[in-house]
């Protein structure tokens, strides 16, 4: 049991998640009904993270309970924080349990310095709180996570872990600090033989910086051939997640730079909804609810209204199995205030993007406050109403300074094109690149 198990570790940090779960239920068929043991155990725990990577929860959450129970009566300290770190995942409908459960892990992993199962419980244990108290929440659980994964040796841990910190950097609008530790993690990257996962994680902070820069089509040009190659090895969630980068990227670039060429709706909308039918099953579901604001979006440009409130009435009944995140709440009001200023319902749609930017706020999400900025201003500008041209102004105004201050000049730069169409101010130059971070 216990080779089985560290042969589907092994398999996964070669990103061969199909013979990471052929290794572990190769292995429960081979020790058939064994005692318990400290090998079985693990073999249990891993059987379910292997069924988390393909996305499927229902299967996976039976043999992390069974591993938790089983390493509890053993005393294996290390397998009960890995156990209950993977079972604070299971737990996403619950969040304060969710939380506890990742902070227990914490407790354990500290108390018998184990250092392996640390590093995993401080990611987890970042990311719930994250979620669900603030992006800048949990910036001491990535770091220490980072830290132990250098002391234990683990390098692509250690490269994930920051991987993930930069996402929630962008989030916050701190660019500069994430381009500073994407260079970080590239250094990193350097010292594997086989990255492969690890390459997998610096590739979409890489792209996820290069959409919240505002340039997209580098974005999407460096998604297609990352995703052809996913979809013939996987892993399956990462193939959705890229897959939500490529739609999302495609989308911005019609809505704030220029018109669509031939073939490129289709593209996006093919890349959400394989991305949304993935993350259905997977133990992100508020990424399911995400593929399905974007593609609320992208039916709004395409004057699809229908098919846009049919996404947003999916994305609550999604909603209603878990807690909604202050940041997915944010995004949903974002749809709501887009399909309003599509139907003309100018009040309404103003009523929802101050909502939108009041929970993006509330989350820390600095980034999205500004681009939500910039569609609230338009609704004001849409309507005509008195005293319209001066809120649009003052918000794009918001919207420029807040990008200027971020370091995102070409978001930057379209607050300050629209102002300028708004006759509220001359023409400025405004740098409309920043650097490339793939570069």
């Amino acid at each position: 049991a216990q080779l089985f198990a560290r042969s589907a570790w092994a398999a996964s940090q070669a990103g061969e998640t199909v013979e990471r779960l052929r290794f572990c239920i190769e292995g429960l068929t081979q020790v058939g009904e064994a005692p318990d043991g400290p090998g079985l155990a693990r073999l249990l725990h891993e059987t379910a993270r292997a069924y988390a990577d393909h996305a499927l929860r229902e299967k996976g959450e039976p043999f992390a309970r069974r591993a938790l129970a089983m390493a509890e009566r053993l005393g294996d300290v290390e397998v009960q924080a890995l156990a209950l770190v993977t079972m604070s995942i299971f737990l996403y409908a619950s969040p304060e349990e969710s939380i506890a459960m990742a902070a227990r892990a914490v407790e354990l992993a500290e108390a018998h310095e184990l250092l392996v199962a640390g590093q995993r419980a401080h990611l987890h244990l970042a990311w719930r709180i994250t979620a669900h108290r603030g992006a800048s929440a949990g910036w001491i659980h990535y770091r220490q996570g980072a830290e132990l994964a250098r002391q234990a040796g683990l390098t692509a841990a250690q490269i994930h872990i920051l991987a993930q910190m930069v996402h929630k950097l962008l989030y916050c609008g701190k660019l500069e600090e994430s381009q500073q530790t994407l260079c970080r993690l590239r250094v990193l990257l350097e010292d594997l033989h086989e990255p492969t996962r690890a390459r997998l994680s610096l590739l979409d902070s890489e792209l996820r910086y290069l959409a919240a820069a505002g340039q997209w089509e580098a974005c999407a040009q460096q998604a297609r051939p990352i995703l052809a190659s996913m979809r013939e090895r996987g892993p399956i969630r990462d193939l959705a997640l890229f897959a939500l980068l490529l739609g999302w990227a495609i989308l911005e670039s019609r809505r704030l730079g220029s018109a669509p060429h031939a073939g490129e709706w289709q593209e996006a909308e093919a890349a959400l909804a394989e991305a949304t039918g993935i993350l259905d099953r997977s133990l992100a579901p508020t990424y399911g609810i995400w593929t399905r604001v974007a593609w609320g979006f992208l039916c709004v440009c395409q004057g699809r209204l229908c098919d846009a409130r049919q996404l947003l009435a999916e994305a609550n009944e999604v909603a209603m199995v878990m807690h909604w995140p202050p940041s997915m709440e944010g995004q949903r009001l974002w749809l709501e205030g887009q399909v309003a200023a599509a139907g003309e319902e100018w009040a309404e749609s103003i009523d929802w993007f101050e909502s939108a930017c009041r929970a993006l706020s509330d989350a820390g999400h600095r980034w999205y406050c500004a681009r939500v900025r910039l569609d609230w201003a338009q609704a004001h500008s849409s309507r005509g109403q008195p005293g319209d041209r001066q809120r649009a102004a003052e918000l794009l105004r918001e919207a420029r300074d807040a990008f200027q201050d971020m370091g995102v000049p070409r978001y930057a730069a379209i607050a300050q094109e629209r102002l300028q169409a708004l006759g509220a101010e001359p023409l400025i130059p405004v740098e409309r690149a920043s650097s490339n971070a793939s570069g």
